[in-house]
C-alpha cells in the first residue's frame, strides 16, 4: 500500500478511532458504577464518569476496549448507511453532471388535464391530486413566488391560477384590484361562459403590462386645455381599443366580460350597460374614500358609446 493511500485511509478512519478511544473511558465508568438494576447503574455512573476521565489516556481493560470498538464501528456504520441511502445523491454519476430539466422530467408530476394543475411556468405545471398513479410523484403544493414590485407575481402567477377555478381560494388583496378583476371574471364565467377565452388571459397580461410601462410616462403642459386634450385622447384610444379587441369574440377582460355578458344575455345596448357599471364603480369608489374629477365623468359618458360603435363597425368589416 502506497503512502498516499495509507494517509487517505488514516484520515478517513481517524475520527472513528479517536471516538472509540474516548469511549473506552465511558466503558470504564460503566464498569466502576455500582448497582444491579439498570436505573441504579446509570445513576451511579454519573459519579464514576469524572473518575474515569481523571486519566486522559484511554482505558486498556478488555471490556472497555470492546465498548470503544463498538462505538467507533457503530458511528462508521451509521455514516456509511446515511451516505448510501441519501435520496439527494445520484449514485454512479460524477459531479458536474447537472443539466437543465426537460419536458420529460416534469411530465410525471403533471396531470393530463390542464385544469387539474397548478400553473408554475408556461411549460411546467404541478398536479393538484395528492394521489398520483405513482406515489413517489406526490409533491407538496406550496409555491413561493419571489419578485420585486411590478415583476409580475400577480399578473403571471396568481391570476392564471385563480382562473383555473379548481379549488377554494383565500387571497389577501391589499390593492383591492384582484377582487374587482377576478370577481367579475368569475361572474361572467357563471353567467355567460362564452365571454371567457384566451383573450381573457391575454387582456390581464397585456393590460397590466402596459399600465406598468406607462405609469411613469406623464405628459403635462402648463395649459389646461392641452392637458384636457391629452386626457380626452387617452380615453378615446382606450375605448376604441376595447371595442376592437372585444369584437374578435375570443374572450374579454374582466370588466368587458361583465358588460357584454349582461348586454348580450338581456339584449341591452352595450353603451347603457357600460355607463351603468361605470357609475356603480365610481359611486362605490367615492364611498370608500376615492376621488373623481373631469376625467372620471368624461370616461363614464363617452366610453360606452364609443365601445359600442367601434365593436359594431369592426364586426361589420370583419363579418363576424
Amino acid at each position: 500500500m502506497t503512502t498516499k493511500k495509507l494517509t487517505k485511509l488514516l484520515a478517513l478512519y481517524l475520527p472513528y478511532i479517536l471516538l472509540g478511544l474516548v469511549a473506552t473511558n465511558f466503558g470504564e465508568a460503566w464498569r466502576l458504577a455500582e448497582g444491579k438494576e439498570l436505573g441504579d447503574k446509570i445513576m451511579s455512573m454519573m459519579g464514576t464518569i469524572p473518575v474515569a476521565f481523571a486519566n486522559p489516556l484511554p482505558s486498556l481493560y478488555p471490556l472497555d476496549l470492546l465498548v470503544g470498538l463498538c462505538c467507533g464501528a457503530g458511528l462508521r456504520l451509521a455514516v456509511y448507511l446515511r451516505g448510501k441511502n441519501a435520496k439527494k445523491y445520484r449514485h454512479g454519476m460524477e459531479y458536474g453532471s447537472a443539466r437543465w430539466g426537460t419536458a420529460k422530467d416534469i411530465e410525471p408530476f403533471m396531470a393530463p388535464k390542464f385544469a387539474d394543475n397548478i400553473i408554475l411556468t408556461q411549460t411546467e405545471r404541478l398536479m393538484m391530486s395528492n394521489r398520483p398513479p405513482d406515489p413517489k410523484n406526490a409533491r407538496n403544493k406550496n409555491v413561493l413566488v419571489v419578485g420585486g414590485s411590478g415583476s409580475g407575481k400577480t399578473r403571471f402567477w396568481l391570476k392564471p391560477n385563480l382562473l383555473q377555478c379548481h379549488s377554494s381560494y383565500v387571497v389577501t388583496d391589499p390593492k383591492g384590484t384582484i377582487v374587482l378583476e377576478l370577481g367579475m371574471i368569475l361572474f361572467a364565467l357563471i353567467y355567460d361562459k362564452s365571454q371567457i377565452h384566451i383573450g381573457t388571459v391575454l387582456y390581464q397580461i397585456v393590460y397590466s403590462t402596459c399600465v406598468d410601462l406607462f405609469a411613469n410616462c406623464h405628459i403635462y403642459s402648463t395649459y389646461k386645455w392641452i392637458n384636457f386634450l391629452i386626457m380626452l385622447l387617452g380615453v378615446v384610444l382606450f375605448a376604441v381599443g376595447t371595442g376592437l379587441y372585444a369584437s374578435a369574440s375570443l374572450g374579454r377582460g374582466s370588466y368587458e366580460a361583465v358588460t357584454f355578458a349582461l348586454a348580450e344575455k338581456n339584449h341591452w345596448q352595450i353603451k347603457f350597460v357600460r355607463m351603468a357599471l361605470d357609475i356603480l364603480v365610481v359611486v362605490t369608489g367615492v364611498l370608500f374614500g376615492g376621488k373623481f374629477g373631469v376625467c372620471t365623468l368624461i370616461t363614464v359618458i363617452i366610453s360606452g358609446p364609443i365601445i359600442q360603435f367601434v365593436n359594431a363597425k369592426a364586426k361589420q368589416v370583419l363579418k363576424i
